[in-house]
């Protein structure tokens, strides 16, 4: 029996999305995902935004039309998407799941284990829910945080 620990993170998120029937993803391309990019462009269903927050108005716009949507970002451009969630998203209760994926604490790069922690701390006094990347409840406890509504789910490469 093969379990979600045997599977990329990208399966994991297709696998996943595709149970939520998420149909769109707005995305600023981060490393360790590729497969889920390249999943949702052989779809035509894969928008690339240059910034975060454009990803999450062309997100919003997405769930306006009553097309179910999701943001994937890196935890470094959090900072960038929080006035248009705010003023946005949250101002006019537009639903789409972000999902943030966390570089980690062990990073080889200084700047990214700031930001991870930081990022991680802000988004837990918003009410972020965190995951772990490869753990086996990891598909279910995204697809419950979805299916509750939550906006901010934070995928952590181990345990922070």
């Amino acid at each position: 029996m093969t379990t979600a620990a045997h599977y990329s993170l990208a399966e994991q998120l297709i696998a996943t999305f595709t149970t939520l029937r998420i149909e769109y993803i707005a995305v600023v391309p981060c490393s360790g995902v590729d497969a889920l990019y390249a999943h949702y462009a052989r779809l035509d269903r894969c928008v690339f935004a240059t910034r975060e927050e454009e990803a999450v108005e062309i997100a919003a716009g997405f769930a306006i039309a009553g097309t179910p949507a999701a943001v994937v970002m890196q935890q470094s451009g959090v900072g960038n998407a929080l006035n248009a969630v705010f003023t946005l998203a949250d101002a006019y209760d537009i639903y789409f799941p972000i999902i943030v994926l966390v570089r980690g604490a062990h990073d080889v790069n200084p700047e990214q284990r700031v930001s991870s922690n930081s990022t991680l701390a802000v988004l837990t006094s918003l009410g972020a829910i965190a995951v772990v990347r490869g753990s086996p409840t990891m598909a279910s406890e995204v697809a419950a945080a979805v299916r509750r509504r939550e906006r901010w789910v934070v995928v952590l490469d181990e345990e922070q």
